[in-house]
């Protein structure tokens, strides 16, 4: 799967690859408050899913010129920027996800209505059953909690996280990365 890039392109691979990593290091850290057992504020579980949702989205688009497309799509849109991934990438993806077992039945979903509640596990939402369709459900993850004060106020929202999916999904997207850039 080697692909010979020029030295500029590959830099820039590895500054996006990085800058993913670390964007969704700080998401998981201000949005997983019950492995650390302490609570979390309304407004760090905000930053921290949006955190998430830029970090996966540079994974992607990282991964979409890789695959040696010039033209990167300007959306935040998780799930049209994973269908524009190669098939044989998202093969991979797909692959290690399921070797992480993910999409077991008892994941952990958060969610919090407005900025009025404490983010909580008793979610009324069910889990993802794919790839797609947790990618579906978190498409404008960005968006959604960067702009959530415009969000809530329109109408009485709730904001989820499949946080351990899009763990697993995170934790697949980062064994590709090493892979790529050997």
């Amino acid at each position: 799967m080697k692909k010979e890039l020029n030295p500029n392109r590959k830099y820039d691979y590895i500054t996006s690859l990085n800058m993913a990593h670390y964007f969704c290091e700080i998401g998981f850290q201000l949005t997983n408050f019950e492995k650390e057992k302490k609570n979390v504020d309304v407004y760090s579980f905000f930053v921290g899913a949006s955190n998430l949702g830029i970090g996966i989205e540079l994974y992607l688009k990282s991964f979409i010129a890789f695959s040696g497309t010039e033209h990167i799509p300007k959306t935040h849109k998780l799930k049209n920027l994973y269908l524009q991934i190669n098939s044989q990438l998202r093969d991979k993806i797909v692959r290690s996800c399921k070797e992480k077992n993910i999409f077991h039945n008892d994941t952990k979903t958060l969610y919090v209505r407005g900025a009025v509640d404490k983010p909580n596990t008793k979610s009324p939402y069910k889990s993802s059953k794919s790839i797609e369709e947790l990618l579906e459900k978190h498409s404008n993850l960005f968006v959604d909690f960067r702009y959530m004060f415009s969000k809530a106020r329109e109408k009485e929202e709730h904001f989820i996280v499949e946080l351990e999916n899009l763990q697993i999904f995170v934790n697949s997207l980062e064994f590709l990365t090493k892979e790529i850039l050997k």
